[in-house]
């Protein structure tokens, strides 16, 4: 008998896929107005554009990975088509400079009312569209190198309904745990919902993590490492054994109750659907092949506006429907 899991949805799927292909095309009736800045102008050259046209110009750059002049090209005359041709848009060489100072927003769409399930992880990007072949040979002259050469995405995401909740970049060799309390104030102003349980692999094991899980009323859902002990294990037994660190502790001594680490921790994922995190490792292969496994920006401030403008396209991709699947 097949394991291949089938489909049930596809009409409606097969309608949102489709749908995808339009977000470049969808004005609402006010979208001509906003793109003009029509605030209080500030001393020095006139602004013209407002932050949406950039917003707007940047997306269609990394949607269909093209350079600054081209994008321009194209973006000028989808607008020209629609809106008329005394439309005028920006040159690309101040379109570049602009989309690195915008200030823009993560926007998780259609959370609904039930409680969410939260998964964290992270990716490396490369900064460069080389090769590894042209890395190797002419390294030594790259204005990144070796470690440096590299970014982190971190990103958490609502298993449900996956959509990025939040979304923090760093370089390469900033551990996944030193970020994680940023990703949790993000999500702590992003969503109302009850967070019902917590994913994330053992570099989140750590006290301060399980600490704000716990002060959630969530379920923390984390392995530890095979050399970790419970509280009342510790050389130094703590007087007041700590609430945040119970679950910890009722993990470990579950998975010893098995011969080896292997297959109680196999056990233990198990019985307590770890295996659910795999959707944000699917999550992270969508990314890279929708995006491309490269930053296409080159100022540090440029590259976080992409990695947002990513985040918001793939939440908005995931609100159109996604497949549901039989069994």
């Amino acid at each position: 008998m097949s394991n291949i899991q089938k489909v049930r949805n596809w009409s409606d799927y097969n309608k949102s896929l489709r749908k995808r292909g339009e977000i470049i095309f969808s004005f609402d009736k006010n979208y001509y107005s906003e793109l003009y800045y029509e605030d209080r102008q500030e001393r020095g050259g006139k602004r013209v554009y407002s932050d949406k046209m950039y917003e707007y110009l940047l997306t269609v750059k990394i949607m269909f990975r093209l350079p600054w002049r081209a994008a321009i090209g194209f973006a000028g005359s989808i607008l020209k088509n629609i809106f008329g041709e005394g439309i005028s848009v920006p040159n690309y060489a101040h379109a570049s400079r602009s989309c690195s100072k915008i200030n823009l927003k993560l926007k998780p769409l259609s959370l609904g009312q039930s409680s969410v399930e939260i998964a964290f992880d992270s990716t490396g990007v490369n900064v460069y569209q080389t090769s590894g072949w042209h890395k190797r040979k002419y390294g030594k002259d790259a204005l990144c190198r070796k470690g440096d050469q590299w970014k982190k995405i971190h990103v958490a995401i609502d298993l449900n309904s996956m959509q990025v909740l939040a979304a923090q970049y760093s370089d390469s060799n900033v551990n996944d745990c030193e970020v994680v309390n940023d990703l949790c104030e993000t999500i702590k102003k992003t969503i109302t919902n009850k967070i019902q349980s917590v994913r994330a692999d053992g570099a989140y094991d750590t006290e301060e993590f399980r600490k704000i899980i716990y002060e959630w009323g969530a379920e923390s859902l984390i392995p530890s490492a095979r050399t970790a002990k419970a509280q009342d294990e510790l050389k130094d037994k703590p007087k007041i054994m700590k609430k945040h660190l119970e679950s910890r502790d009722n993990m470990i001594k579950e998975i010893r109750k098995y011969e080896n680490f292997d297959e109680g921790l196999k056990a233990w994922k198990v019985s307590h659907n770890y295996h659910q995190r795999s959707k944000i490792e699917s999550f992270m292969c969508r990314l890279k092949r929708s995006f491309g496994f490269n930053l296409q920006q080159k100022t540090e401030g440029g590259r976080i506006n992409e990695i947002t403008i990513k985040m918001n396209l793939l939440n908005l991709m995931a609100s159109y429907g996604k497949a549901q699947y039989t069994g």
